[in-house]
């Protein structure tokens, strides 16, 4: 039984490393169009300089992550039930945190549409 559980969550746990690593590739894409448009900054102190760099960024935002996400995901295949359940409200936190981070990308790409429509009229 304690093996039909801890497959299940892993499996559950690895899905959500999917959608993680997935969020995280829109974060940098979302920040790299805003960057380029000059319409905001990159406001993580840690990534200031590295955006910047397209291949730095590429290797800590893509690569990085997902050698992590694989690290983990193959620790998790012996974690005990009670590993799984932090692990899995960790992930589900960091979820929420990346979640958030790309509504207010898209709602600063939505702004700098609209400003722009707004300033092509006027000019």
């Amino acid at each position: 039984m304690t093996k039909l559980i801890n497959k299940y969550k892993n499996f559950s746990i690895k899905d959500k490393l999917i959608l993680l690593y997935a969020l995280n590739l829109t974060d940098w894409m979302f920040t790299l169009y805003l960057l380029n448009i000059e319409f905001c900054y990159e406001a993580n102190v840690f990534m200031v300089d590295v955006v910047n760099s397209p291949l730095l960024s590429a290797i800590l935002k893509l690569f990085v992550p997902g050698i992590l996400f694989l690290y983990i995901s193959k620790r998790l295949k012996d974690a005990t039930p009670y590993q799984l359940k932090i692990s899995n409200k960790l992930i589900n936190v960091a979820i929420i945190l990346y979640i958030t981070i790309n509504l207010f990308h898209m709602l600063w790409i939505i702004l700098s549409s609209l400003m722009n429509l707004y300033f092509s009229y006027i000019l």
